[in-house]
């Protein structure tokens, strides 16, 4: 038997995925009907798809199904785009952030305005869809990371980007703390749980001890939930005292 690595076919429900499979048709169908993969309970279309992607987990289809999400991402139809975009958040850390950032920057009316349909339609737009997948795997790439910064400042939707840059840029954070965060502990929060070192926490606590009273309780609160270790908790806490 081939090592897992070298399968380029797989077959799923009695459909075999191989090199001469027209993925792309597949995938397009799937996302807009449901008909290819389905099972009695799936809620929508990406369950089947989960599936696909588990049995090919480690074979060259995978890699295959992996470029076609990336095709499918700048399909004409909404719904099948819209699709792609919720694969390219299932499946981020196996894409190319670097790559999935040019297809938002070179299509930005595919993307910018548009509301995501389908199973997914409750996100704010396909683009902050894409800035989502690039969240959760920035790739420390330095023009991911610049499009996450900007996107920080978004008084709506920009706390969705705060947890990939707090743990992959956590300086630049730590130094934007007081805008970024808008004296809103949730955002706190989410900057807290992702930053990597008791260190940078603790950098991050004392660029909030201006902030208003009610914040920095708020603030006490929520390093008493996320900091699990006591004396850490204790040290943070005391900043702001």
């Amino acid at each position: 038997m081939l090592p897992t690595y070298m399968r380029d076919s797989i077959e799923i429900d009695g459909i075999r995925l191989g090199p001469a499979t027209d993925l792309a048709a597949l995938l397009r169908r799937q996302l807009k009907h449901g008909s290819v993969w389905n099972e009695v309970g799936d809620p929508g279309p990406e369950e089947g798809i989960w599936r696909v992607f588990d049995a090919a987990e480690g074979t060259a289809v995978e890699q295959r199904l992996l470029r076609t999400v990336m095709d499918l991402l700048t399909d004409p139809d909404v719904e099948v785009r819209s699709g792609a975009v919720g694969l390219a958040q299932d499946y981020a850390e196996k894409l190319d952030p670097s790559l999935l950032l040019q297809t938002l920057e070179k299509n930005p009316l595919l993307f910018e305005g548009v509301k995501p349909v389908g199973s997914r339609s409750q996100g704010p737009d396909l683009a902050w869809g894409i800035l989502h997948a690039l969240t959760a795997n920035t790739g420390r790439d330095a023009n991911v990371l610049a499009r996450l910064k900007k996107a920080a400042f978004d008084v709506e939707n920009g706390f969705s980007v705060l947890g990939g840059l707090a743990a992959d840029d956590p300086k630049w954070v730590v130094a934007q703390a007081p805008a970024v965060t808008g004296a809103d502990s949730e955002k706190a929060r989410i900057i807290l749980a992702n930053l990597p070192t008791p260190e940078i926490r603790e950098r991050f606590v004392r660029t909030m001890t201006a902030q208003p009273v009610t914040f920095k309780h708020a603030l006490a609160e929520v390093i008493g939930e996320e900091i699990k270790n006591l004396e850490e908790r204790k040290r943070l806490t005391a900043i702001l005292a």
